[in-house]
């Protein structure tokens, strides 16, 4: 079976919210992703946060074994840049996602007493696709929840 690019699509529209804060802490990204958990569960949207330090160009994946049970940890090799977060969050085919992204924008905003974040529709075609594989590839910490799988589309 054959599938043409203009075919695939996702079941609603992708929604990205840029937050324009650099050299994030873990502990900082724990925050912005638990209370980006707590929006998309109120409202049943799915979501990925990803936590980056490495640039996209240079990412690659390694899986490093320590010669103990359990899975091999993985760990993102390249060019160093400055830590930094990606988000995405898409609904259902009833439901959108673009009111939960604004809700969460104004919590950031708040939170940092400035204008720090953005709400970017991604739509639902190869765009989209190319952005979740773009931020798994240079993910060093990935959390996501709801009933869509982003990491099928690595």
């Amino acid at each position: 079976m054959k599938f043409k690019i203009k075919d695939i699509n996702l079941c609603a529209n992708l929604y990205s919210v840029y937050i324009f804060q650099t050299n994030l802490t873990e502990r900082q990204y724990y925050q912005i992703a638990s209370l980006l958990r707590y929006y998309c569960k109120k409202d049943g949207v799915s979501w990925l946060c990803v936590y980056s330090m490495t640039e996209s160009r240079s990412a690659k994946n390694q899986s490093v074994k320590s010669n103990k049970r359990g899975r091999p940890r993985k760990v993102v090799t390249g060019e160093r840049v400055a830590p930094h977060c990606h988000l995405a969050l898409i609904g259902t085919p009833k439901k959108s996602a673009y009111q939960t992204a604004l809700r969460f924008k104004r919590a950031m905003d708040k939170k940092y007493s400035s204008k720090i974040c953005r709400v970017v529709s991604l739509g639902s075609s190869l765009d989209a696709i190319s952005w979740i594989s773009y931020c798994n590839r240079q993910a060093s910490i990935s959390r996501s929840g709801g009933e869509f799988n982003f990491m099928s589309y690595s």
